[in-house]
This record gives structure tokens, sequence and C-alpha cells, in this order.
């Protein structure tokens, strides 16, 4: 919601909007996607939704660009632990990956929390340990983001001091 208008994007693309002005109220009533509310059985949704996302401000359309790429599911930070030691973490200067369980990693992304990706790594096949420099001007907090080749995506927060 803009403000003036509720935008619906598919794939980083505006894909429909309606109108609005005033204010969004809180509902008791939960999210529906593809009918008017949970009670409504006439509409139904022809496809599949994997994701949605709301914020409670305005953003760019370029940032809506970057987020179809971003955001995945990620695992359970113990799942995590089952796949990749990161260290050190809070990091200055390098960030060191070690790959523990049989899955390799094809790329390792950090992104800042504004969802714009500030660094990327292509990983090789044969690759149980990375290191990855960070530039000397990052300092705050940043999601590390793998994608294994077993197609499981693994994040974890980083301090970059």
């Amino acid at each position: 919601y803009t403000g003036y208008s509720v935008e619906l994007y598919i794939d980083g693309k505006l894909s429909a909007f309606k109108a609005f002005t005033g204010n969004l109220l809180p509902s008791t009533h939960p999210l529906t996607i593809g009918r008017q509310d949970e009670v409504e059985t006439q509409y139904s949704l022809l496809g599949s939704v994997d994701e949605v996302k709301m914020w409670d401000k305005e953003i760019s359309v370029s940032q809506v660009e970057k987020l179809k790429d971003q955001w995945v599911v990620p695992v359970g930070i113990d799942e995590f632990k089952h796949h990749a030691r990161v260290y050190p973490n809070p990091a200055q200067e390098v960030l060191f990956i070690d790959f523990t369980g049989a899955a390799r990693p094809v790329q390792v992304s950090l992104f800042a929390v504004d969802g714009m990706k500030v660094k990327e790594h292509r990983a090789k096949s044969e690759d149980a340990f990375i290191r990855l420099d960070l530039p000397e001007t990052l300092s705050g907090i940043y999601l590390l983001q793998i994608v294994m080749d077993n197609e499981k995506v693994i994040s974890q927060k980083i301090i970059i001091r």
C-alpha cells in the first residue's frame, strides 16, 4: 500500500493495482488470496503462491525487483549447523565457511538489510571451504545466504564490524 494504491507484484513486476486512499485498519480476519474472505467459496485461485510479503511502508520499484531473487525460505538455525560452519561472527575483513555435510555450495551471497546484494561467490562443486573477503566499507548486520547443490537454501545473520 503506497497511500494511494494497493499494488501486486509477481516476480518483481507490477501485475495489478487498485486505487485506494485512507487507512488500512487492523483486522481479526485472516489474509486470503484468490477469494474475498475465509468463508467465500465461489472464487478460487487457479495456480500456486510460493511467497507473500507485506510491508508497512512504501518500497521502491527497484527494491521490489531485487527482492524476487533474495528471499527464499531458509532452513532453521539448527539445520544450518548440519550443513555449514560460519566464522568469525562478528567478522571484520574475512568470513570463513566450512561445509560439514554431503551437500556442497552452489552460490554464497551476502545481503544488506535493505535487500541489496553486496557480495556474491559462485562455488565450485568440490568446495568444502570458502573464504569470503569482505569489502572494507561494510559494517552492520547482513544476511548470508547459501544455495546448496541439493536445492536447500540456508541463511544466517552475520555482523560485520
